[in-house]
């Protein structure tokens, strides 16, 4: 094993009472660890188990938040918060991945993965003694030591990655996370230009037309497809389901679920190349890309691939078939279900498939195993996560940073182009829009706007799709020769913001988002936008509402120089009413904070309760109580209105409640349904059918909320007045409120005179008789 040296660091003490007995204690677990690595890895590991949970308690505690008692959400959270980065929140996680073998799994740690977790800590302890260490001396000084030697049989990196053996001398400075890839970084003569443009070239291999983008399962073909490969949580459980299941002695389905372009392919050619000897065990076939006779249907040509698998064969005791791996599409997996061929010869199968609900969106199918069939689903692996900050998606954001990191580890073919562009002084809108796309700032409001429009449209977004949207906005539709780069008016609608939300007609995803302007949002702030770019000067409103960001300087220089003052009034009105689109972008956070979607996170935060907190959800159904009665309109207090005749409307009591949800809900950011459903009742007493979550239907009625209904509900108790169009999409609800009537066991009816206004009631009294009299 390698030698470590943790001593040698004289604990320099701070005036900060908290952060000096944090240091304190992290310097004593270090010395513990340096101590034990070796001859007890185990015990090692423990205190390096220690040491996480005091680094991430320390962290909430500076920072003023609150833990959640989940190391693994906790660490997620100081991702959401900003505190640390994407590359650091990777590190806390491999950490927790080591503490966890140990501690959940009750296994013995070995010396290698005592000496990885040392690593990784001291990487954290780097970090955290920079950021709030409270001097520059101070800042220096980690818990381990200054030197790490190893030898040439085992070694790893500070970032606990095996380094194949050789010394490394710990830097002063945090390591920045290397991308750990086969690819080899290209040559500048490996670059190709498009119109003039390498980074042009590049960004073509996004479009979903290109050849880049479609794939087969025999393995990546280029090493663009494989630079471009992110690791995601499906690809871990479908690979522990490949191990669980490569021995056993009867032939084995594992069915590959999808839609078209949702990674199906790609995740099969990734593992022919990277776990050949794992593939082996098994035969593939893509539903997509493979047929075996050209005369045959897709429906056919899967029949003789399932047929080890028929009813006739898996009676069969001689059937020694070998194991299958089926990629398919969900639609043709439909129609196979229904195939009468299927349904005679196939039972057993279409039994186990039926029996999975991956047809089902609200039921998670978690690699359903059954007999002999094992059905993953990649529905079940949204690319969003749900959080009590909103949605987050780590899988949209690691795609952006496939294409913008500069770090010339990562083998960026993008940024490698992108500098030869720079390097041969080409200037276009699309350089813009890739300086613009490596801002943070712009990369978060890309991954928002998106996370929004799948919520809002209840859109499933293929991957495929999605790198095709990340194409369109960087590239323009039509792609000119920009001759004055200096005038952005010739280009206007050519810059990232613009092509994000004011582009149609080239994908479902920015059409989507076009619906969903920030030239609809009216607020008092955007008001005075608007006003002040029609009565200041161009500089004056550059200064109040634009802050300082290199990406956007061409910009604002332009708005400030002659260039603009040529411009026409047509074309410079032109340009101050897409200022819009970029202080959105590019803002000062006041105005920035105005484009917040009141309604949209209001949902956001109820869909989290639904799922995680379903004690909160009372107010919501105070919302959903009090739009059902403005719906029809009232006569007087939980009254209804029945029916509005020429002279009279009638109006009936009805008491409304909701079942009691199920507190006992499993937390998971990645597991979580889409829309909130509500159980309502009429009466005031929840029956026991209800408490017990068997109430059938003819006491219980389902609503399913969804973003839309959600607005709808919110604008109605605002006052908002539906008009006929708007009401016709809310037949939904208009049928739920009709039902919810039809189900009311109440006598009592009122009525009121649309002359006098006079109110009667017309009621059962307890003899059986009815009464009617004035109110």
């Amino acid at each position: 094993m390698p030698k470590i040296d943790f001593n040698g660091v004289d604990f320099i003490k701070g005036n900060f009472d908290f952060l000096e007995k944090t240091f304190g204690d992290l310097f004593e677990l270090a010395d513990g660890m340096e101590k034990t690595v070796y001859n007890d890895p185990d015990s090692s590991t423990m205190k390096g188990n220690k040491f996480l949970e005091l680094l991430v308690e320390s962290i909430y505690d500076v920072e003023g938040l609150r833990l959640k008692g989940n190391l693994a959400q906790d660490i997620s959270r100081l991702k959401e918060f900003n505190i640390i980065g994407y590359e650091l929140k990777e590190k806390f996680h491999s950490a927790r991945r080591i503490r966890n073998d140990a501690v959940h799994n009750k296994r013995v740690s070995t010396d290698k993965e005592a000496f990885r977790l040392a690593a990784l800590l001291y990487t954290l302890s780097i970090w955290f003694y920079k950021k709030y260490g409270h001097d520059d001396s101070f800042r220096k000084v980690p818990p381990f030591n200054k030197s790490l030697i190893i030898d040439k049989n085992n070694a790893f990196n500070v970032n606990g990655t095996d380094t194949g053996g050789s010394v490394i001398n710990r830097p002063d400075e945090i390591i920045t996370p290397k991308t750990h890839t086969d690819v080899e970084i290209k040559k500048d003569t490996d670059f190709k230009q498009y119109k003039g443009s390498y980074l042009l070239n590049e960004l073509s291999k996004l479009k979903k037309s290109s050849k880049e983008s479609v794939k087969d399962a025999n393995g990546f073909k280029d090493s663009f497809n494989e630079y471009m490969h992110i690791d995601r949580r499906i690809q871990e459980e479908f690979i522990t389901k490949l191990e669980e299941l490569k021995d056993k002695s009867s032939p084995q389905l594992i069915m590959l679920a999808g839609s078209t372009g949702d990674g199906k392919s790609h995740l099969l050619s990734y593992m022919q190349d990277k776990k050949p000897k794992l593939m082996e065990s098994y035969d593939v076939h893509n539903d997509a890309t493979e047929s075996f006779d050209p005369k045959l249907t897709a429906i056919q040509t899967l029949f003789d691939v399932l047929d080890r698998f028929s009813d006739k064969n898996l009676n069969n005791p001689s059937n020694n078939s070998k194991n299958l791996i089926l990629a398919v599409n969900l639609g043709i997996l439909s129609d196979l279900l229904d195939d009468e061929y299927m349904i005679s010869n196939f039972s057993l199968l279409r039994k186990h498939l039926e029996k999975a609900n991956v047809f089902d969106i609200s039921s998670v199918t978690k690699c359903a195993t059954n007999d002999f069939l094992t059905v993953i689903n990649f529905n079940d692996y949204p690319i969003y996560g749900l959080n009590n900050v909103g949605v987050y998606s780590e899988f949209i954001l690691a795609l952006i940073d496939k294409i913008t990191n500069s770090n010339p580890s990562d083998n960026n073919p993008f940024f490698k182009a992108y500098q030869l562009d720079i390097k041969n002084n080409v200037k276009n809108p699309i350089i813009y829009n890739y300086q613009m796309l490596m801002n943070p700032d712009v990369k978060e409001i890309v991954v928002q706007t998106l996370l929004k429009s799948i919520v809002k449209n209840k859109k499933i977004i293929s991957t495929r799709s999605l790198i095709n949207a990340l194409y369109e906005i960087l590239v323009p539709s039509v792609i000119v020769n920009y001759k004055d780069i200096e005038n952005v008016h010739s280009y206007l609608n050519d810059l990232l913001p613009i092509l994000l939300f004011n582009t149609k007609n080239r994908s479902n995803v920015l059409n989507d988002i076009s619906l969903d302007s920030p030239l609809n949002i009216r607020c008092e702030e955007i008001d005075n936008l608007i006003i002040s770019s029609n009565t200041l000067s161009i500089d004056s409103v550059v200064s109040e509402y634009f802050d300082d960001y290199d990406e956007f300087e061409f910009f604002k220089s332009f708005l400030c120089s002659e260039k603009y003052n040529e411009l026409s009034k047509s074309k410079q009105t032109e340009i101050k009413n897409s200022l819009i689109y970029f202080v959105l972008f590019f803002g000062k956070n006041n105005i920035k904070d105005a484009f917040v979607d009141e309604y949209y996170q209001d949902f956001v935060n109820y869909l989290y309760y639904y799922n995680y907190n379903p004690k909160r959800l009372r107010n919501l159904f105070i919302k959903i109580k009090k739009a059902i009665f403005s719906w029809r309109g009232t006569i007087d207090k939980d009254y209804i209105i029945l029916d509005n005749l020429s002279n009279f409307e009638v109006g009936k009591k009805i008491i409304v409640n909701f079942k009691p949800m199920n507190d006992d809900t499993t937390i998971s950011e990645s597991y979580f349904n889409n829309n909130i459903v509500f159980n309502i009742f009429v009466g005031n007493d929840v029956c026991d059918e209800c408490l017990h979550d068997s109430c059938d239907r003819n006491k219980c009625i389902k609503l399913n909320i969804d973003y839309l209904l959600f607005e709808a509900i919110t604008k109605i108790n605002e006052g908002y007045q539906p008009n006929k169009k708007e009401k016709n999409n809310l037949k939904v609800f208009d049928d739920f409120v009709l039902e919810l009537l039809s189900k009311s066991k109440s006598n009592n009816v009122i009525i009121r005179s649309k002359y006098t206004n006079k109110l009667f009631i017309f009621e059962k009294d307890y003899s059986g008789y009815y009464n009617f009299e004035e109110a």
